[in-house]
């Protein structure tokens, strides 16, 4: 409740104090009494937890629970694009834009805030039970604040404000996939994750959502290039299934496809609209929807030199 009044880094400083202090004083207390009841936080050492029955099927094995939990991702992150979608996500967004002219159009920016921290709340809730049945034992220290911290990090540095970007911490840091490529370099991931720390002074929104997504935004004009990717993945699959291919291969085929794919779907586009040149982008004039930018998507100078030429605004020269 106090957290209420506050914004910014002193919100997010009040809710870190509140994760340290739930570490250091609540989560390692003895059990006690209270009213007659007993309490217990992690059993005095671990919690264990159970699996997820499902229509009376025990979600057991690594590769069941991974499709398991997957598939609970995908259920979240539809349910936060619809919220974005919204007229909710509209408030949310006006409120985290300007909080004094939303109480002044007569929005509850108290309730608003309480709601957003109900919603994420539960879905923080959803996900800790996916991970501690995942873990089968929890500690305290597994789920410590400074713990959460480099899933954070790695989050922003994807993107903070889609979902892609705890796709890639999940991926990055959840899969073992540069100590399976480089085994001898056990730091890898940690420089790697170090540098690309150090590239958010040039994308401060994340490589995914200034670098990626505007890439692939040309699938959504380009259905039957998206299906002749997904086909190609498809068949890519069908093929390792079969062992006529391994994988190593498999894996390398794979990254070959995801980064032609916007290569390809440009070029298929740009034909389309007849305009002339390979190299020549056909991804959208603007990096975001024109209501948007300077909400979710900082302003670039192309979307500025764009707007510029639509509105046949005269070049100042600076002398």
């Amino acid at each position: 409740m106090p957290a209420l009044r506050l914004s910014g880094i002193y919100l997010a400083l009040s809710t870190a104090a509140f994760a340290v202090a739930m570490d250091r004083w609540i989560f390692p207390l003895p059990f006690f009494h209270l009213f007659g009841h007993r309490f217990d936080f992690f059993m005095s050492g671990s919690l264990l937890v159970s699996r997820t029955r499902w229509l009376g099927f025990r979600l057991e094995g690594p590769k069941v629970y991974l499709v398991y939990g997957a598939v609970i991702f995908a259920l979240m992150t539809l349910v936060v694009a619809w919220i974005r979608r919204s007229n909710y996500g509209q408030r949310l967004l006006a409120l985290k834009d300007s909080p004094a002219a939303c109480a002044t159009l007569g929005m509850n920016p108290t309730f608003t805030k309480m709601s957003v921290f109900a919603l994420s709340a539960a879905m923080a809730g959803v996900g800790g039970a996916v991970y501690g049945g995942a873990l089968r034992a929890v500690d305290a220290g597994s789920l410590d604040f400074f713990t959460g911290l480099a899933i954070l990090m790695v989050m922003v540095i994807g993107g903070a404000t889609t979902p892609g970007g705890a796709l890639f911490a999940g991926t990055f840091l959840g899969a073992p996939i540069l100590s399976n490529v480089f085994p001898s370099l056990s730091q890898l991931q940690t420089v790697t994750v170090g540098f690309a720390g150090i590239g958010l002074g040039r994308n401060p929104n994340g490589f995914i959502t200034s670098e990626i997504k505007p890439r692939w935004q040309v699938f959504r004009q380009e259905w039957g290039a998206l299906a002749g990717v997904l086909g190609v993945l498809v068949l890519l699959w069908v093929l390792r299934l079969s062992d006529v291919i391994t994988n190593w291969p498999y894996a390398i085929l794979t990254i070959v496809v995801l980064a032609l794919a916007p290569v390809v779907g440009a070029g298929i586009h740009a034909r389309k609209v007849g305009r002339a040149g390979a190299a020549e982008t056909a991804a959208p004039k603007l990096s975001a929807p024109l209501e948007w930018l300077g909400v979710t998507t900082p302003y670039h100078p192309e979307d500025v030199a764009y707007i510029d030429e639509v509105l046949a605004l005269p070049v100042l020269e600076t002398r």
